[in-house]
């Protein structure tokens, strides 16, 4: 059954270089080819085999692993191509992605299970005893895939807040920096050369020098510290905060 596709919206920034990188695409054509393959190939192999009690029902579930597969092939050309340094982990980057993966994946459960192909399936059942097995397969199903999207909303979602922040950063430090000279310049004279500006954050700093030491990249020390502290920030920002303070 073809697959419907729901048009993306155009985005207000321009997408992020990797998108549209021609190796990156051609890595992409492959997962593709190689998830459709799968679903006829296996579906096929799976509804002729005489060992399953009701091949309809695993082709079903089985249509729900293949996708859960393809998604995270995807986020897995990605993450290689930050992981071996050939681009930043950027949360401009994992909001392209999303977004591609969202229109991607939801045309797919579409074609999947839309009721057309359920009706379809379950008037070639047989008997009525197969047929509830198959319903109760699809609503499980459904609901899967439910889950799915969610996930991908969030993972989006996250991705554009983490954007949004990131964006704003170098902004509010303008701001919180002015403020602080304003309350500095009312102290006694007596506190000496005081620091002006945001307190360092001491332990972060010492938690990433201590991945740092263990010969983590940026890119994996992000990772681990996002997980930590239930952040999103990119690998450049944990590199500016251990980076030596400015002093006049």
């Amino acid at each position: 059954m073809t697959e419907q596709t729901t048009p993306s919206k155009t985005s207000e920034t321009p997408a992020h270089p990797l998108l549209s990188d021609w190796a990156i695409n051609r890595k992409l054509e492959k997962l593709e080819k190689d998830y459709r393959r799968d679903r006829e190939k296996k579906s096929a192999e799976i509804q002729s085999s005489s060992s399953m009690g009701n091949p309809r029902v695993a082709v079903i579930f089985y249509n729900v692993k293949r996708l859960r597969q393809y998604v995270e092939d995807i986020e897995g050309v990605y993450q290689a191509e930050i992981e071996s340094g050939r681009v930043a982990d950027s949360p401009d980057l994992w909001v392209g992605v999303y977004e591609k993966l969202l229109v991607s994946g939801s045309a797919k459960i579409n074609s999947l299970f839309s009721k057309p192909e359920q009706r379809m399936w379950l008037s070639s059942s047989g008997s009525p005893g197969t047929r509830a097995s198959v319903q109760a397969a699809f609503e499980e199903t459904q609901r899967d895939f439910s889950r799915l999207r969610t996930e991908l909303d969030v993972k989006l979602e996250k991705a554009k807040l983490a954007k949004a922040v990131e964006k704003a950063q170098p902004t509010l430090e303008t701001t919180v920096d002015a403020q602080n000279v304003s309350q500095h310049s009312k102290l006694p004279l007596t506190i000496g050369r005081a620091t002006i500006g945001r307190p360092r954050k001491d332990a972060e700093r010492e938690r990433i020098l201590e991945l740092k030491n263990t010969g983590k990249s940026w890119a994996q020390i992000a990772r681990q510290m996002n997980k930590e502290t239930g952040q999103s920030k990119s690998k450049d920002a944990y590199r500016r905060l251990c980076q030596p303070s400015k002093t006049k």
